[in-house]
């Protein structure tokens, strides 16, 4: 997937011990099985901070952000974390930030 993170980087994500990645597929036609939309998250003793969240330009606008916000929620509580933190520019980035209110304020793994 094109964007700010490059292979590398999701390859220290994906090989450090604090860290999940997790990720959503679709496809599976002529073009085959591809990578819809990847997040991570790295968790440190109790706070947990989502690293990265990507969805593939011809797959948004299908609910897979959302899915990919509530998995990483999912890990938060599985991980024993307390806390989310997540960085975003809400002068930029409309769409992140009303997922990410939307994601957070529901009732998902006891999160408030």
């Amino acid at each position: 997937m094109q964007g700010l993170w490059t292979r590398d980087m999701y390859l220290v994500d994906i090989k450090s011990a604090n860290n999940d990645v997790i990720g959503l597929f679709g496809g599976g036609g002529e073009r085959g099985l591809r990578l819809a939309g990847v997040a991570s998250l790295g968790v440190v003793l109790d706070d947990a901070s989502v690293t990265s969240i990507c969805v593939s330009p011809e797959a948004r606008g299908q609910g897979l952000g959302e899915a990919l916000m509530v998995g990483l929620m999912r890990v938060v509580a599985e991980r024993g974390a307390t806390s989310v933190c997540l960085e975003v520019r809400a002068d930029s980035n409309a769409p992140a930030v009303a997922l990410y209110r939307k994601v957070l304020s529901a009732p998902l793994c006891g999160a408030r």
